[in-house]
């Protein structure tokens, strides 16, 4: 994908995640020999299909809260392709440049590696529903029986495996995810009524007797859901040892490719797990196996997103990548505001709510704090907390100190008032008018002014 500037190209080549550098290095340089001149950028292909996906889901992203400002998103990204699946972890930091969202990511784990023969791809459960309708139509039309020469060739043509890769995708997969079961293909189906004469009705409404529902299905593809969630085990330990990051971490789970569209891709990493003891706790002779638990995708699992279509979803990001993702930053905290003077603390202002639009301003805020003192009081430290987080109670304190010495005025005030018991309790009144700004990229404004009693105004800003 290439973007013209004014003076040269700039070209955006993808690649697998997994790709060593010099594979990366030899893809760029592979365009460059085929006479692309200008600034070649590589991209991951996980980072382009977050891209692509932030276009697509971006609006629904941004009314969870999830999609903020300056927020690290732990993404688990599962590429599920005909052939093999693929997973790639990391981080992803949205930052809002010019009211878009660039996408930034940083260092994650690639599984399984380049060497590994690992596969579960599509073509693997292809297979076994081919195999499967094969294996029911052999127990009701004669094999070798004179008269009636079918064999395995003839099966093959009356139900192939791209016939099973069609039923899959037009009526299996989606008949399944909605709980309902699926009949005989409508190609197997089609060859029955030129078989009806050698068969007889009998045979036929036996052949025709035939479903598939959630538990058939878990059951004959169980050894390809156990590989594929051990693949993802494996790949979430080593994440776990190289960054700390745990499975209850993972924020997303982006599901790319056809074969990720299977309902029980998603019950992999929900909790629902799959009736085979697949990703659910179970006990296995007395002992109990613990299933790995994607805490916030069990909470919430609209968290997992799904894009069937990988090499589309991949193109489309790398057009997007350059530009960004075109949105509107939120907060991802909540922010207070609170004065301390002396020993006396003001009730905490909140000026900015998690989801809240940024930029945000608050020009119009007062904050007061009165007490009673002696006039032999003529220091004050005055504290300007900024607070951050989820609650009041855990949020973490900004603060700026200012420490004023108001000795002259306060004692020139005394030599008038001779006489006077300057002991006597007096009202001390500080009233403090803020404006507030939050920042796209997190940062933060603050400008006020401090009054105390009929003093001159004390500016106060960082």
């Amino acid at each position: 994908m290439g973007v013209r500037s004014d003076t040269t190209y700039e070209i955006y080549v993808s690649y697998p995640a997994k790709w060593p550098q010099s594979l990366a290095s030899f893809m760029k340089e592979a365009v460059r020999l085929a006479g692309f001149s200008g600034n070649i950028y590589g991209v991951f292909e996980p980072v382009a299909a977050v891209m692509s996906a932030l276009e697509v889901h971006g609006e629904h992203l941004m009314a969870t809260k999830l999609l903020t400002s300056g927020k690290p998103l732990n993404i688990f990204m599962l590429d599920m392709g005909a052939g093999t699946s693929d997973i790639h972890i990391f981080p992803l930091t949205l930052e809002c440049r010019d009211g878009k969202m660039i996408p930034m990511p940083k260092s994650g784990t690639s599984y399984p590696s380049i060497s590994d023969p690992s596969l579960y791809g599509g073509r693997e459960i292809d297979l076994l529903l081919k195999k499967h309708v094969h294996s029911h139509l052999k127990k009701f039309i004669p094999f070798g029986e004179p008269g009636f020469s079918f064999g395995e060739e003839d099966l093959n043509q009356m139900f192939s495996l791209q016939n099973a890769k069609r039923w899959k995708e037009e009526q299996v997969s989606d008949m399944l995810k909605t709980g309902q079961s699926t009949s005989l293909p409508l190609k197997v189906l089609e060859n029955l009524r030129f078989m009806a004469m050698f068969l007889g009705s009998e045979k036929i409404a036996n052949i025709k007797n035939f479903k598939i529902n959630q538990s058939t299905f878990e059951e004959l593809t169980k050894d390809h859901w156990n590989g594929l969630y051990k693949m993802i085990q494996s790949a979430m330990a080593l994440h776990e040892k190289n960054y700390g990051v745990k499975a209850e971490d993972i924020d997303l789970v982006l599901l790319t490719g056809g074969h990720s569209y299977w309902y029980t891709v998603q019950n992999l990493f929900n909790g629902k797990g799959l009736n085979t003891d697949t990703s659910r706790d179970h006990f296995v002779n007395s002992e109990k196996i613990e299933a790995t638990h994607f805490s916030k995708i069990e909470n919430e699992p609209w968290r997992v997103l799904t894009d069937a279509l990988p090499h589309e979803s991949v193109a489309r990001g790398l057009v997007l990548y350059p530009e960004g993702y075109k949105a509107q930053a939120t907060a991802a905290n909540n922010v207070w505001i609170r004065m301390k003077v002396n020993e006396k603390t003001s009730d905490p202002t909140q000026v900015i709510k998690i989801g809240d639009l940024l930029p945000i301003e608050k020009s119009d805020g007062i904050i007061n704090i009165s007490f009673k003192g002696t006039r032999y009081i003529y220091e004050y430290n005055i504290d300007i907390e900024v607070l951050t987080g989820e609650s009041i109670e855990t949020a973490e304190i900004w603060k700026s100190r200012h420490d004023f010495n108001f000795r002259s005025k306060i004692l020139l005030l005394d030599a008038v008032l001779i006489g006077v018991n300057t002991l006597i309790p007096f009202d001390y009144v500080f009233k403090l008018e803020y404006n507030f700004k939050g920042f796209e990229d997190g940062t933060i404004s603050f400008y006020s002014k401090l009054y105390k009693d009929t003093l001159e105004p004390v500016e106060i800003s960082f």
